[in-house]
């Protein structure tokens, strides 16, 4: 059975899910070749906008080639179903077939693109980590970051803290078998005073001395030696962050990730950065 295609019809379909219009034209073949070809150029273009991380073009370029995909499916399918006088009718070119297809496109995106396994989008819920990290910045958590390894100090890490279900954003400054010791704000690792990073803050210029009996402060802390499988965090801003000054340790297995590229932010000279 023979019959006429519909060019907006075909446009449209394209535009619910890339290589519809081109199915619904009875090109199987052509609409295959084209969805294989735009999910290896999508991981391509990601793979080196992570490893290169050109700030903002690493987000831009992503961005600008699936909103660039569109018009060439559109347009395609389009032009396709206008040049065909009638096809002959396939088996797939069923309303079922229409339906069934875009669920077997998602699931294939989410199979094929190393992102959605490696990555998961976060929101800065809090000023701890100003002005590294500062509340407006959207960025991918890198789930695979240890998977292999454990954080090094430095790190800036996604983790859930003791008895808290809420994901935090914190430095390493700790690692197991480090003894930690804060003096007057200094932090001395195994006796060491560390070269504060210029991220770092203070809101007040008092220090916190020791309280009553001893105990710590957020200024004075420790010291401490971090056991086998934990970690000390910090946030840059220091005396507006809740971290293991207030709560503790951080387990390995609480561990979520590594904070990678900022792909928005209220401050647009920020989008494509890798926090450090």
């Amino acid at each position: 059975m023979e019959k006429k295609r519909n060019p907006l019809l075909a446009g449209l379909l394209s535009l619910i899910t890339f290589g519809l219009g081109q199915i619904y034209c009875g090109k199987l073949k052509r609409a295959v070749l084209q969805v294989v070809v735009f999910f290896l150029g999508l991981n391509i273009i990601l793979y080196f906008s992570y490893m290169e991380a050109i700030m903002p073009f690493n987000v831009i370029i992503p961005v600008l080639f699936i909103i660039g995909s569109y018009p060439f499916f559109i347009i395609d399918a389009y032009l396709l179903a206008r040049k065909t006088e009638a096809i002959e009718l396939q088996s797939y070119n069923k309303w079922y077939f229409y339906i069934l297809y875009p669920i077997i496109f998602l699931i294939v995106l989410a199979h094929t693109n190393f992102y959605v396994d490696k990555f998961e989008a976060i929101k800065v819920p809090s000023m701890g980590m100003a002005n590294t990290i500062i509340v407006g910045d959207f960025f991918w958590a890198d789930k695979k970051a240890y998977v292999d390894s454990s954080p090094l100090r430095g790190d800036i890490v996604i983790f859930y803290p003791p008895h808290i279900e809420i994901k935090y954003i914190k430095r390493c400054m700790a690692i197991p078998g480090d003894t930690l010791e804060i003096i007057d704000r200094v932090i001395f690792i195994n006796g060491n005073k560390q070269d504060e990073l210029g991220t770092v803050k203070f809101t007040s210029n008092r220090i916190k001395p020791r309280m009553a009996g001893g105990r710590n402060s957020f200024d004075n802390y420790g010291p401490i030696i971090i056991p086998e499988n934990y970690f000390f965090m910090m946030g840059d801003n220091r005396d507006n962050s809740s971290d293991s000054r207030a709560w503790g340790l951080v387990s390995e297995e609480s561990i979520l990730g590594e904070v990678s590229t900022i792909y928005w932010s209220d401050d647009w000279n920020r989008i494509g950065m890798i926090p450090k």
